[in-house]
């Protein structure tokens, strides 16, 4: 049985930065604002890595100052992020099916 291959660790800043420009708005509200690790918003991990989440592609998410207050401040809850998630990843998927490939390695 084959299984499909583990998805690279998200560990240099250029593979941040690769993250960033796939995702550069908000994955939860659409917001163009700034995402970089300069400001509130930035890369979040959807399982925080203090609760043991990993450095994953599928565990990272591109958030704006305000949503990601709202993620760590529990107004938007772990499920509803890991769905929105969810749709992300199956929306790449299709990107990838008509040959555009996102750059995640």
């Amino acid at each position: 049985m084959m299984f499909p291959k583990r998805p690279p660790a998200v560990k240099s800043p250029q593979t941040l930065a690769r993250y960033i420009a796939n995702y550069p708005n908000c994955q939860i509200c659409g917001s163009s604002q700034k995402i970089g690790p300069r400001c509130n918003g930035g890369i979040h991990h959807i399982n925080f890595k203090s609760h043991g989440g990993g450095d994953t592609w599928e565990n990272i998410i591109t958030l704006c100052g305000p949503c990601h207050s709202k993620v760590h401040d529990y107004k938007i809850s772990f499920a509803e992020v890991t769905q929105i998630k969810k749709m992300w990843l199956k929306a790449e998927l299709k990107e990838k099916a008509r040959g555009r490939v996102l750059t995640n390695d």
